[in-house]
């Protein structure tokens, strides 16, 4: 299927392998893991969002990002790097991240957790994506206040198979891809796969001419699959990726205009991250549960590079062009053990409990500043910044039976959580205000919390065919630390933010139709934040770049509905459609930012839907082509409009995709055109005030990707 319908059965098969287009088809049983064990996605009392790994390819979709901005009701800014990131689930989540721990939506690859910049992660060879909606800190823990995001990659098969393809495109765009999978000895299985891309920016450097960047990717994955036993299963995986190249926090001048440019210094902006993760699951199936134990562990390095200062946007603001850089440094080391029972799918009560530890380590550092346009920038200089978090958590939640139609969901996560920070900051000599008195200074702080997330819910199974459903849940992301701060330049500490509560009211309805050809679902939302974070810029003195987070609160509430049918004849019709009224409903006393009580939450459009039609024909034979079909793909996404800080708005766009396939039994040819109207849409944006008195105002953002068109070539076996 196409669009990102709630309930549509995938697996690894390759598109060709559809039913034929004129026979019936009866979409199969989903089951996902969205409650930490398996089950009908029906049962699950809240919503739910598959997409399957086949539609990730279809859609030609390399990263979460790709998925997701593409999905109505989710809101994914990534800033135009590989690390900082923001995604907010029904309006819900920071205005503006603080940090990489200032996530409100959880990522999950393969059962470990990660901060929201796993958005970036490659969608390499997965089986599906589950996203999951409303607070999720019952059974996935911190940082799911909004949401969370499950990933779960194609496992090993008994039997040897695999694929490779490789795709080329526009703006030099190529990429290889490929997996093998099958046995290795008689309880031992494997699978590798690995992919590389790389293709030039779409913004050109207004200096040079050329790309500003030329982003390349590789990933690589290794799963070992060993069943000792028919009741054991043992899963180690190993995956790697690199992502290079980035033009990080890329700000360009409004309006773009056809050709995009932004004025640096060629070489100046860049943003690469390596990432390394490992993970051993074990389960042993007993008599009344079935106990996992998961244990694993991610390294990520990044180095960001970036001018403080974009000419076009400079040169309007102060009518000349300063010159000033700097490169972040940032490593992360995180690591997660989980013990849980579950209860077994025979079983007519779900259950599910279990215990969580959590530990992470990150050093934000800065290198090569200079300044020598303002020398009161307190990045103007050379900092090291120390965050540690420890976690422990209790979890369980359980769905009871009432009646044959009726049941009742409970769930209770009790957390404890020590964080700390601890940073050195030094004045740059050669730069840095010689009128300052201040060259050193240091700041060391830490922070305690316990909380308690839940959810409570009724499901009722109006016919054999709709589930309708209740829910209540309330999510929590403790305070903390943003990755920068410019108190600490003038000797005072840098406050932390405060913790940030989530109460969220769910309405809704699961329901297959016509022998499991149509399924419809719907829900009615409504969610209270209190205290989430926002990093703001101050106004009054933005020429010092200096910034804090603070805490607004929002409200948001809204209505989104998907469907999937198979019509016959080939076709299939998908649709989503997200209605999210989101609003700031609190704002703390002085400050200085635009936002203001009554305006909109930044980036969360108001309107937005998908539609998708499919259409699959068998053809005779012809050429070196037996029992080929040709597979036909349209969608268009419209994304309305969207406030920028309450100061303007970002204008509404439809993105229309067209994917053609002619497959065989072990091979398929395709061309694929993104974006076909070329719309030039934001990504983002910002306001910029004067910056000296008289002066003009700016508006800044970067642009998304213009048409760009795809041939490729898959090779099944």
């Amino acid at each position: 299927m196409v669009a990102a319908a709630p309930a549509l059965a995938q697996d690894d098969a390759p598109p060709e392998s559809i039913a034929a287009a004129d026979g019936p088809v009866v979409l199969d049983t989903v089951t996902v893991t969205a409650r930490r064990a398996e089950e009908d996605v029906r049962d699950v009392p809240f919503s739910v969002t598959v997409i399957g790994g086949e539609e990730t390819e279809i859609s030609g979709a390399r990263s979460l990002e790709d998925t997701f901005r593409s999905t109505p009701g989710i809101g994914a800014m990534s800033f135009a790097g590989v690390d900082k990131a923001n995604i907010k689930i029904r309006g819900v989540g920071s205005l503006y991240p603080s940090s990489g721990d200032d996530s409100s939506v959880v990522v999950y690859v393969d059962g470990m957790p990660n901060s929201v910049a796993a958005v970036f992660s490659q969608t390499l060879d997965v089986e599906r994506i589950e996203l999951l909606k409303g607070p999720q800190g019952t059974l996935y823990g911190r940082n799911s206040e909004a949401g969370a995001i499950n990933i779960i990659s194609r496992r090993p098969t008994e039997e040897l198979e695999g694929y490779i393809r490789g795709e080329i495109g526009t703006q030099h765009y190529h990429m290889t891809e490929g997996a093998v999978s099958g046995p290795i000895v008689d309880t031992l299985t494997g699978r590798l796969a690995f992919r590389y891309n790389s293709m030039d920016h779409w913004v050109d450097n207004a200096r040079t001419g050329d790309p500003v960047t030329e982003p390349e990717d590789i990933a690589v994955r290794g799963t070992l699959l060993w069943k000792p036993s028919d009741t054991t299963t043992l899963t180690l995986i190993g995956n790697h990726e690199t992502r290079t190249d980035y033009p990080a926090n890329a700000v360009l001048l409004r309006p773009y205009g056809d050709d995009p440019v932004t004025d640096v210094r060629d070489g100046s902006v860049s943003e690469s991250k390596w990432a390394t993760r490992v993970s051993a699951e074990l389960t042993q199936e007993l008599p009344f549960a079935i106990a996992t134990l998961f244990s694993g562990y991610t390294r990520t390095d990044l180095s960001n590079a970036a001018p403080f200062y974009e000419g076009r946007l400079l040169e309007r603001l102060l009518g000349i062009v300063p010159e000033g850089e700097r490169t972040f440094h940032t490593v992360r080391d995180e690591f997660s053990q989980e013990l849980r029972l579950s209860s077994r799918p025979e079983h007519d009560i779900f259950w599910v409990a279990g215990a969580n530890y959590f530990r992470s380590n990150a050093s934000f550092d800065l290198r090569d500043a200079f300044d020598n346009f303002n020398p009161a920038n307190p990045f103007n200089a050379t900092f090291d910044r120390d965050f540690s978090i420890e976690s422990y958590a209790l979890f369980g939640e359980v769905t009871y039976p009432i009646l044959e139609t009726l049941r009742v969901t409970a769930g209770l996560r009790h957390t404890w959580e020590h964080k700390t920070y601890d940073t050195v900051w030094r004045a740059n000599d050669s730069y840095f205000n010689p009128f300052s008195p201040l060259r050193f200074a240091t700041d060391k702080q830490s922070l305690d919390d316990d909380y308690t997330t839940g959810r409570l819910a009724l499901s009722y199974d109006v016919t054999d065919e709709a589930t309708v459903y209740g829910t209540y849940a309330r999510g929590y992301k403790s305070g903390g630390w943003g990755e920068v701060g410019s108190n600490i330049a003038t000797g005072q500490p840098d406050l932390p933010y405060e913790a940030a509560v989530v109460d969220s009211y769910e309405i809704g309805v699961k329901s297959e139709w016509l022998g499991g050809d149509l399924s419809v679902n719907g829900a009615v939302f409504w969610t209270q934040s209190k205290d989430d974070h926002l990093y703001v810029l101050d106004e009054d003195n933005s020429l010092a770049l200096t910034v804090q987070p603070q805490n607004f609160d929002t409200e948001s509430k809204g209505v989104e509905l998907d469907a999937a049918w198979r019509i016959g004849h080939g076709f299939t019709l998908g649709g989503s459609l997200a209605y999210t009224d989101a609003t700031i409903t609190g704002v703390p006393a002085g400050v200085t930012a635009a936002y203001k009580e009554g305006g909109k939450v930044p980036g969360v459009p108001e309107w937005g839907w998908a539609l998708s039609l499919s259409h699959e024909q068998v053809l005779p034979d012809f050429l070196v082509f037996d029992d080929p079909l040709l597979t036909t793909t349209i969608r268009n996404q419209y994304v309305g409009e969207r406030d920028a800080e309450n100061t303007f708005f970002l204008p509404s766009y439809h993105k229309l995709d067209v994917r053609l396939g002619l497959s065989t039994e072990t091979a398929e040819i395709y061309f694929r055109a993104e974006n076909l109207l070329d719309e030039r849409y934001d990504l983002y944006g910002y306001h910029y005030p004067a910056f000296v008195p008289g002066g003009d105002d700016a508006t800044a953002g970067a642009p998304g990707q213009g048409r760009s068109f795809v041939l490729g070539a898959s090779y099944y076996f």
